[in-house]
């Protein structure tokens, strides 16, 4: 089943990618978050690849664990590969995005999670069906 939006996270912010998820759901969309939504005995990494590709649209957190994760980073090159609209939500003042992780991102708006992800729930929900809305109808 394709969901709306996938979303991509350093299990280290484990905690803000609940209530994302929770505020995003509520709100009417379907998100792909991986210990939700891939099925017992499946091969992990293809799950990942086909449901990044499956989506409308990725949110990304980005903080200090998830800048670091060679996980993450290959979740945005599979979403930049497949022209899948980005919502990097910066989770903290003084995240050291790199060169790399710039040219994936940085063409698209950050939500910035100041003071705290729970005050911007609302744009983050904004933001994502902004993005789900531009891949279903770029034109």
């Amino acid at each position: 089943m394709q969901k709306d939006i996938f979303i991509a996270y350093s299990h280290e912010d484990l905690a803000d990618a609940e209530k994302i998820e929770k505020h995003l759901s509520s709100s009417g969309l379907q998100c792909f978050r991986d210990v939700i939504t891939i099925p017992g005995s499946a091969e992990w990494i293809v799950e990942i690849a086909r449901a990044i590709r499956g989506c409308s649209a990725v949110a990304v957190l980005l903080s200090e664990h998830s800048v670091l994760s060679e996980h993450v980073k290959n979740e945005i090159r599979v979403a930049a590969n497949a022209g899948k609209p980005l919502v990097p939500i910066l989770l903290s003042r003084g995240v050291p995005i790199s060169d790399a992780l710039e040219f994936l991102v940085g063409r698209h708006q950050y939500v910035f999670a100041i003071p705290s992800v729970e005050a911007v729930l609302p744009a983050i929900v904004e933001a994502a069906w902004r993005a789900t809305d531009r891949a279903k109808h770029p034109n």
